[in-house]
């Protein structure tokens, strides 16, 4: 199955026991509460077929909310993305870290990186 839509609602929850696939010809976001991909998977893009368009995932959720319960003695809490299954996630390539610029200290709110956008590609851009 294909989510095809610009923006869900705010899903109570969702559990993936198929595949659920984001549109890739379009930015998406899938807002839940909860979601388990038990025995299915949920896919963006591909190894030789990356996605170029946003896809995103807001999770929601307050500290006294319903928790997603495994069994009878296993909850995951709340804003939960549980993977029992697959979640398969191929977008455009980038440098997977980042140097510090300054020092970060446990209070801090703000980080300083060194620049990381570049022309060759391998960059982040602004709100990534």
């Amino acid at each position: 199955m294909t989510l095809d839509v610009p923006s869900t609602p705010v899903l109570e929850s969702l559990e993936i026991q198929g595949t659920l696939i984001f549109d890739p010809s379009q930015d998406v976001i899938l807002r839940a509460k909860r979601i388990h991909i038990r025995d299915g998977q949920l896919v963006s893009g591909a190894p030789w077929n990356r996605t170029t368009v946003k896809h995103e995932i807001h999770l929601y959720g307050e500290l006294l909310d319903t928790h997603l319960v495994f069994d009878g003695e296993l909850a995951a809490g709340n804003k939960v993305l549980a993977v029992t299954g697959e979640l398969n996630l191929y977008g455009v390539e980038k440098k997977p870290w980042v140097r510090l610029a300054t020092n970060a200290y446990a209070d801090d709110t703000v980080i300083f990186t060194e620049d990381v956008t570049t022309d060759d590609g391998n960059g982040w851009s602004v709100g990534d």
